[in-house]
């Protein structure tokens, strides 16, 4: 019998390093591996999420399981990696911005939250995180603004409303 002419398809796709990572697939994988990171600290302890405050070292914590250490040495590295490969994916960036904002780099989460809005300006997620920024920094005018500002485009948006009624501006 005949054989079956060859074929000039390659049997797998391209497999190198930035490829597989750059996927879809791996880059929600990956994300759902930082939200773990982000929203447990360690053992025993609660979710920090987006605080009025940077996180501080205790000294009855373990050193390699330190919230400070884990957003340093394990999230922030892989968010930075991620955001090389998916430069304008705006949940990579919000979590950056969180994340920077819990490390007391308020200046760096305000520039990723500003580049969310550069991307869509209506992302109201990106407008509280600067209202709590700036709560954080001590301008409470702004924050207030920014609050509106997301409420007037989402108006259920419950954290500017607990923000607005908790930080009574």
């Amino acid at each position: 019998p005949p054989s079956a002419p060859p074929l000039n398809v390659p049997l797998a796709p391209a497999t190198g390093p930035e490829t597989l990572l750059s996927s879809a697939l791996a880059r929600d994988a990956m994300m759902a591996y930082a939200y773990y990171l982000y929203d447990s600290p360690g053992p025993g302890r609660t979710p920090l999420g987006l605080t009025s405050v940077p996180i501080l070292h205790s000294p009855d914590m373990q050193e390699d399981d330190s919230p400070d250490r884990i957003y340093r040495n394990r999230l922030l590295p892989l968010l930075l990696a991620l955001r090389e490969l998916h430069p304008n994916h705006v949940p990579i960036l919000l979590l950056l911005a969180c994340t920077y904002h819990a490390l007391g780099d308020l200046q760096a989460s305000l520039s990723i939250s500003h580049q969310i809005l550069s991307i869509n300006a209506n992302y109201v997620e990106a407008m509280s995180n600067i209202g709590t920024t700036m709560k954080a920094l001590g301008q409470t005018d702004k924050a207030y603004e920014w609050w509106w500002k997301a409420l007037q485009i989402r108006p259920t948006y419950w954290d500017a409303l607990v923000c607005l009624h908790y930080c009574r501006i």
